[in-house]
């Protein structure tokens, strides 16, 4: 009899670990999402412009356009992905990029 408690109770601990390791992955997750969020939103609450892709433009040289404050073009660029929602550098000519002010 000692024997089959001790299983079941070993059994009983193993799960709780894993609920517990799936509760934790969910929550990093849900905050990871949340971050992200509040990121884009204080963009978004900055000043904005609107930029008109043109044939041959390129996410860096649209940052250089709208950089005047002599920032780091790569947060620039970082910055336009994330208003916009893009995944990668691919832009077309006629799209049209929310830009922010600096």
């Amino acid at each position: 009899m000692k024997q089959t408690k001790k299983r079941t109770a070993k059994k009983y601990i193993i799960r709780r670990r894993a609920a517990a390791a799936v509760m934790a992955l969910i929550a990093m997750t849900v905050l990871v999402y949340a971050m992200s969020a509040v990121s884009a939103n204080a963009l978004k609450n900055r000043e904005t412009a609107v930029v008109t892709v043109c044939t041959g433009d390129t996410l860096w040289d649209i940052a250089n356009k709208i950089n005047t404050s002599s920032k780091d073009i790569r947060k620039v660029v970082d910055d336009i992905m994330r208003l916009n929602r893009l995944d990668g550098a691919d832009l077309h000519a006629g799209d049209r990029l929310v830009v922010p002010v600096y």
